[in-house]
């Protein structure tokens, strides 16, 4: 994934085009009770 979005961005930032990905995984943050 991180392959396609650095090669789209490359390709379409030529033509004022951004390319952004999210990517989800886990986070260790404290809990908010």
């Amino acid at each position: 994934m991180k392959g396609l979005t650095r090669v789209g961005a490359i390709e379409y930032g030529r033509r004022g085009i951004r390319v952004n990905a999210i990517s989800p995984g886990a986070v260790d943050t404290p809990n908010v009770c």
